[in-house]
């Protein structure tokens, strides 16, 4: 019974300290579920943070509820200059093959148009693609966008990318971005890898909880 008791208390500290906003484990597989996942971002709810780098861009923290239900949505402001502005993240030492990004996107209230994210592949040779996406205030999109590496290098992933051709809105609200290796350009974005994780018996094991 007290290795029991024990061991639970063990478990519920290592979810609790792993349940911040933000966290996201190393590189290695995931478990959520039965499948695995395997989100390459950091801080993938803090658009904030300093992994994400704001190009005449402003960023504010927790201002609206996520999909979920709580309130870790952030707003996503390219205003200030709309054909210049940019929010990226970068991912070092990327191997070849397909990758997908996604993120979950909704307009401000009163408000509905397109926005445009993008994903670019740095290495010997430079490969740009984007999505521009319909956004309402009434419901959240997952929106994605999909690139093709042909060997190791650097994945860019851009949640806000200036007002390209066919998009409008300059402010959205945004939350659970995600980079992912997938086996084919069929193959869709997987269930959102977040920061609710539970560490295993190893350190690259994890168990998604939510």
């Amino acid at each position: 019974m007290l290795r029991n008791r024990l061991l639970y208390y063990w478990f519920l500290f290592l979810f609790l300290s792993s349940c911040r906003e933000g966290y996201t484990p190393p590189w290695g597989d995931q478990i959520a579920g039965n499948t695995y996942c395997q989100n390459l971002l950091h801080y993938t709810e803090d658009f904030h943070d300093e992994y994400w780098f704001k190009d005449e861009a402003d960023v504010q923290n927790n201002v609206a509820t996520d999909p979920n239900k709580h309130r870790t949505a952030d707003l996503l402001d390219i205003s200030e200059d709309p054909k210049e502005s940019r929010v990226y993240q970068k991912v070092d030492s990327v191997p070849s093959g397909t990758f997908v990004f996604s993120v979950h996107l909704r307009s401000t209230p009163g408000t509905k148009g397109s926005f445009a994210i993008g994903v670019e592949f740095r290495g010997q040779k430079r490969i740009w693609n984007k999505e521009v996406v319909e956004l309402s205030d009434d419901a959240w999109t997952r929106a994605s966008v999909k690139i093709e590496v042909p060997a190791e290098g650097e994945i860019v992933v851009f949640p806000a990318y200036a007002l390209i051709k066919g998009s409008s809105l300059n402010k959205v609200y945004a939350w659970g971005a995600q980079l992912e290796r997938i086996t084919s350009s069929d193959e869709n974005a997987g269930a959102y890898c977040g920061n609710e994780v539970l560490l295993g018996s190893t350190s690259s094991e994890y168990t998604f909880i939510r």
